[in-house]
């Protein structure tokens, strides 16, 4: 009984001091990106933004989220461009825009990046915020859907 005892005092010690070491590692992590982000890094400008829209491990801000977002896009950094894209077709905290989810759906398209070039496509597809252009599907695989979304990307751009 008194090994029980013992170890159950063990286990909550240690997870208690895991989970300590864990807010100190969380804490240098989020440092660290807020140092690398002002010295304009794009890639610790979109993992701040991500942290901040999602609330993950930081409170959720969603200004914040936008403004380091904003950052990363300057810098054309297609993560930030996709999900920057997407806080404008929701409205999450921006004032809802579809035309400039598609700004920055093409800019993010046109350096590669399939989430920007899929959500572009369906947004053609349904006429948000730019001429509808009907395509017909020829089948569900996500290479011929990339495709197709390509192709209508190509057509609204040429």
């Amino acid at each position: 009984m008194k090994t029980a005892i013992g170890f159950l005092i063990f286990l909550l010690i240690f997870l208690s001091l895991a989970a300590c070491n864990k807010q100190e590692d969380l804490a240098s992590k989020i440092k660290r990106l807020e140092n690398e982000a002002q010295k304009g890094k794009s890639d610790s400008q979109y993992e701040l933004g991500r942290l901040y829209l999602h609330g993950t491990s930081i409170e959720k801000d969603l200004e914040k989220a936008a403004f380091w977002f904003s950052k990363a896009c300057a810098q054309d950094n297609t993560d930030a461009l996709a999900d920057f894209g997407m806080m404008y077709f929701q409205g999450d905290y921006v004032e809802q825009s579809y035309e400039k989810a598609n700004e920055l759906w093409e800019r993010g398209a046109a350096l590669g990046d399939d989430f920007c070039l899929y959500n572009l496509g369906l947004n053609y597809e349904e006429g948000a915020g730019c001429e509808k252009i009907l395509r017909k599907p020829m089948n569900t695989s996500k290479k011929q859907l990339l495709w197709e979304t390509n192709l209508l990307y190509t057509r609204q751009a040429g």
